[in-house]
């Protein structure tokens, strides 16, 4: 699977939009990009099946038709089910598309909160002193982003407002502006915060590290 890549002016953007939006904020965002939030293994041999039972399916329809041009032993039947197996197998493999077209949405949507949510425990984001931290996570393959606030953000901010910045990078992702739409993303996290009442204030720490955090796993 093609890495995630951001260039080194790219990388600095973002960076800045972090700490820009955390001195108006005393909320801690960390932003969390992944390649895939999970494996699909068997979205592999879904395709590997598929691919198999293609070539079985038109041998028979010719067959029963009287049309198939020469006559092929059940030895012969067999490799090609096992060599269009194994092209189905490599093709979700190396193919995000065709990957994709054998799991559900509601199976990515599912692994995509499951993963965002290990990243909020992993990434120590519950540990903040005012329980202010929020995390921006974005899985490329299943090409969602989810955004998950800790308790003291979520007494003040309903869950509904953050749809705003999901869409905010769907959009721009849609159109290849990566980069563009992380940065407004944060800015409109930061802007959320403000207007519940989580300003910047003068005794404020930064408890959390402002990197970006990419895994290409």
């Amino acid at each position: 699977m093609k890495k995630i890549f951001f260039n080194e002016e790219d990388e600095k953007r973002i960076l800045e939009a972090i700490k820009e939006a955390e001195n108006k904020t005393s909320g801690e965002i960390v932003l969390y990009i992944i390649n895939r939030s999970d494996n699909y293994a068997e979205a592999n041999f879904k395709s590997a099946l598929l691919f198999g039972s293609i070539p079985i399916f038109v041998f028979m329809l010719l067959s029963l038709e009287w049309l198939l041009p020469v006559v092929i032993t059940p030895f012969e039947i067999g490799i090609i089910f096992i060599c269009c197996c194994v092209l189905g197998f490599v093709l979700a493999l190396f193919v995000p598309k065709v990957k994709r077209f054998f799991i559900s949405q509601e199976e990515m949507l599912e692994q995509v909160m499951k993963r965002a949510s290990v990243a909020f425990i992993d990434e120590d984001i519950v540990d903040t002193k005012s329980r202010n931290g929020i995390l921006i996570y974005i899985s490329f393959f299943e090409r969602r982003a989810v955004v998950l606030a800790d308790k003291g953000i979520n007494n003040k901010v309903p869950t509904d407002y953050w749809k705003d910045v999901v869409q905010i990078i769907s959009d721009n992702f849609k159109k290849g502006n990566k980069c563009e739409g992380i940065v407004q993303a944060i800015i409109k996290c930061s802007d959320i915060l403000v207007e519940a009442g989580f300003a910047k204030g003068v005794d404020d720490e930064n408890e959390l590290r402002d990197d970006v955090k990419i895994k290409n796993e």
